[in-house]
């Protein structure tokens, strides 16, 4: 391999194999990668470089390419349409190559054809999933054997069709050890390798209570180590956290792996023998010297925004978010958000989405990102928010001359007005008096009929509840309210009026699209009602302001807060570039021409001639993805999910996701003017999906933030008593001890605990059942170094707790 023709990755261009920005070379047309780390589905080793990949099947869409090259109008992908693409593999195979990699692997072609095999000309294609069941990559195995991931694949899991919930469940290493396991006849799901995929996994794994991890025997290395055997126990460890009980076993010693066992005349029968002889698995207890200082409650590492998941028609989004991001130096993240923001700001009332039923969504949105000062803010939101701002001042100038005849019209008629009361008040005989009431009731109709104009304005950062009414019925029922700085949040909770209840009424409907009635001061004006309002919110705040929203009366209780999509992105500051690449031109005008094309859309006609939204419908495979969605978020927000204690938030999630790829699909169609002449489709709704799963994580966040998580409370209450009591050890029985009137049931400390054990305050204690008699209540143990640190901060509260933003937070958690 001649180097010269390699360049280094970068962040912009990571390794397409290992994903990490270092050490890895890539070809200028991305045909082979060099990668320092990872030699699985490599052809050779390069010296010290690493190992050589060839990507085969890259397509030019995923070429490599800078920043600084982009061309708008290249049909350049964020990301593949794995589904569909796996859909058309599984046409092309035909049974004689079913047949053939059967004999090949020792397995049945119906355990095959539930993994989904397909074969793409070369070689056969193992589908890889999500959690939720989404394909986000696909596995290559070629007939020899050699086996690589498709270009742009994410590590996933192999998961067959028709998955039951019976226990126990297999945990494999690869597609054919899965085939293997289903051929002894259990439920199984595999891993692409020993390491990866653990969180993916554990999450699928919650709520099952038995899981049996097979690990593989692999060789050890040159150091002694078996990856086969760590990385299966290192899975069992986080399993632990979740199911009840699990077990790691291991074919024999002469054995590679499971499909080997299966080959060699293994039977379901004495694979259950083997696990019943084998001991469930426990965490071994270090020594105390290894304890480690436990992670602040509160820390998250959260993932960074998917740009990926733009659908490929609005790679130009993508792009934008990119050049702004690399300008400014700030998180994508930022302006990503904003975007959505913006375009449901500019769709809003132009178009609807039509999920099924009754079931209605606006894409209109709220949105907040949380940074630190000095993060430049101001300027994302100026640039991002342009096209509305320039789009409000094409219309102020075009429509001034009519404001200004509407006006001076008005105008006359209530001089007139003034005038016929004069004179039927000054009236002596009874038929003049009559004639000039009778003018005066012309001009109050005609006054009434007459539509007040004013200069239009889309957007504004600094407006009271009241203020907000009045914008949205001087706009047709739309306004947004965009704002760099927390003031938005002030105001709801009524800075100007402090003695009184906050009226977040205009906001709730606005988000919803209720109706609203606007009263004004003057007594000649009629109450008007807004239609369906559509309000769009979209802030940049400091994360100081999250703290304390839940208890502003009525944030939480009246749903406000549950309406927000959160973003809490990794601030940039001390990393920054000093003299980063301006923001590409071409790329800033494309997405200007985006949203202006979305502001002058023309809204639909009804049947009364009335103007109204474009509906817009979902496909039945979009409509299938809502569903999985849907049931994987519903079964999260009972009691004991991760959702238990922000439902108002969790409960809204599937609707925000919908309304998401309705602006997806609306900057698609807009420039047609016919937008609801497409369904919405399946890679658009995956899309917005990729979007509400990064929003999780970061809604958690933003909930402790503002102190709303009663799981979290409940464990810096544990800690609070330990740290009163000095005791180095505690009983399950204890701890609820500790915290009764604050939770009434055991089964209510499952979730402290686990955070407790998650960020390294506390770990469980083995015990031995003696005899018969009711089992022993579960021990734990605490820190040792988290004890000594906090010896000196016994009196402290945990409400006087420092931000995870703050670095000293980081070094000392006082309690």
């Amino acid at each position: 391999m001649d180097n010269e023709k390699m360049q280094r990755v970068n962040r912009q261009n990571p390794c397409p194999i290992c994903g990490k920005p270092d050490w890895c070379l890539i070809t200028s047309d991305g045909s082979k990668a060099i990668c320092a780390r990872v030699e699985e589905g490599s052809v050779k080793k390069c010296s010290d470089s690493g190992y050589l990949h060839i990507l085969i099947d890259r397509p030019k869409s995923q070429q490599h390419r800078s920043q600084r090259s982009f061309t708008v109008g290249l049909s350049d992908v964020p990301g593949r349409d794995f589904m569909a693409l796996q859909q058309q593999y599984s046409r092309q195979i035909k049974d004689e190559q079913f047949k053939s990699l059967s004999r090949q692997l020792g397995v049945s072609m119906q355990s095959l054809k539930r993994l989904n095999v397909g074969w793409d000309g070369k070689a056969y294609t193992f589908p890889m999933s999500n959690n939720f069941g989404n394909i986000i990559g696909i596995r290559r195995r070629f007939p020899n054997g050699h086996k690589i991931s498709v270009t742009g694949s994410k590590t996933g899991l192999f998961i067959p069709t028709n998955l039951a919930k019976s226990e126990p469940l297999f945990i494999t290493e690869g597609p054919t050890d899965l085939a293997a396991a289903l051929d002894l006849g259990f439920d199984a799901i595999g891993r692409p390798n020993c390491s990866s995929s653990v969180d993916m996994t554990v999450e699928f794994c919650k709520g099952r209570s038995e899981i049996i991890v097979v690990g593989d025997n692999d060789p050890p290395k040159k150091d002694g180590r078996r990856p086969g055997k760590e990385g299966a126990e290192k899975l069992a460890e986080k399993l632990l956290l979740h199911c009840s009980s699990v077990k790691v076993i291991y074919p024999p010693d002469d054995i590679k792996d499971l499909r080997c066992w299966f080959n060699s005349g293994l039977m379901a029968e004495q694979l259950k023998e083997a696990i019943e002889k084998c001991n469930v698995f426990r965490i071994a207890v270090e020594p105390e010297s290894e304890w480690e200082l436990p992670a602040p409650l509160g820390h998250f590492n959260l993932p960074t925004f998917p740009l990926e998941a733009f659908p490929r028609q609005l790679c130009v989004l993508c792009a934008f978010c990119e050049t702004v991001a690399e300008s400014y130096q700030v998180p994508a993240d930022l302006p990503a958000m904003l975007v959505l923001s913006v375009g449901g700001a500019s769709l809003a009332k132009r178009i609807v989405v039509h999920v099924r039923g009754d079931h209605w969504e606006p894409v209109n949105l709220f949105t907040v990102v949380a940074l630190p000062p000095a993060n430049r803010k101001s300027g994302v939101f100026s640039v991002v928010t342009e096209p509305l701002a320039h789009f409000e001042r094409l219309e102020t100038e075009r429509l001034a001359p009519m404001i200004e005849q509407h006006r001076n019209q008005r105008i006359i008629l209530e001089e007139s007005l003034k005038h016929a009361r004069k004179q039927a008040a000054q009236a002596k005989k009874t038929e003049d008096r009559e004639g000039y009431k009778k003018q005066t009731s012309e001009f109050l109709e005609e006054l009434s009929k007459l539509e007040v104009l004013t200069s239009p304005q889309y957007i504004g950062d600094d407006a009271t509840p009241e203020s907000v009414a009045l914008l949205l019925n001087d706009n047709a029922g739309r306004f947004a309210l965009l704002s760099p700085e927390g003031d938005v949040f002030d105001l709801m909770a009524g800075r100007y009026n402090s003695n009184s209840a906050p009226n977040l009424g205009v906001y709730l409907k606005g988000h919803a699209g209720d109706d609203i009635r606007v009263n004004r001061a003057n007594r000649d004006f009629t109450a008007r009602y807004i239609y369906k309002p559509a309000l769009s919110i979209g802030v940049a705040i400091q994360p100081e302001v999250l703290r304390g929203l839940t208890l502003k009366k009525g944030f939480r209780g009246r749903g406000l807060l549950g309406r927000f999509l959160y973003s809490l992105p990794q601030s940039l500051l001390g990393h920054r570039k000093i003299n980063p690449c301006p923001i590409d031109s071409k790329i800033a005008t494309a997405y200007q021409d985006k949203i202006l094309d979305t502001l002058r859309l023309e809204p639909n006609i009804d049947n009364d001639g009335k103007p109204c939204p474009h509906i817009i419908t979902v496909g039945s495979d979009a409509l299938q993805e809502i569903d999985r969605f849907a049931m994987q978020v519903e079964k999260e927000l009972g009691p004991g999910g991760d959702f238990a204690s922000m439902g108002d938030w969790a409960g809204k999630l599937v609707g925000a996701v919908c309304r998401i790829a309705g602006i997806f699909h609306g900057l698609i169609y807009a420039a047609s003017g016919n937008p609801a002449k497409a369904q919405i489709d399946a890679e658009t709704i995956l899309g917005a999906i990729a979007i509400g799963e990064y929003l999780i994580p970061h809604a958690k966040a933003a909930f402790f933030e503002m102190g709303a998580d009663p799981a979290i409370d409940s464990a810096r209450r544990i800690l609070d008593w330990v740290s009163s009591e000095q005791t180095q050890e505690f009983t399950r029985r204890e701890a609820f001890n500790s915290l009764r009137g604050g939770i009434q049931k055991v089964n209510e400390l499952d979730k402290p605990l686990e955070i407790l054990v998650n960020h390294g305050y506390i770990r469980e204690v083995l015990q031995e059942r003696k005899g018969p008699g009711r089992k022993p209540s579960q021990k734990y143990k605490i820190n040792p170094l988290w004890l000594t640190q906090n010896t000196q901060n016994t009196q402290n509260s945990h409400t006087n707790l420092i931000s995870a933003y703050s670095a000293q937070f980081a070094q000392e958690v006082m309690l």
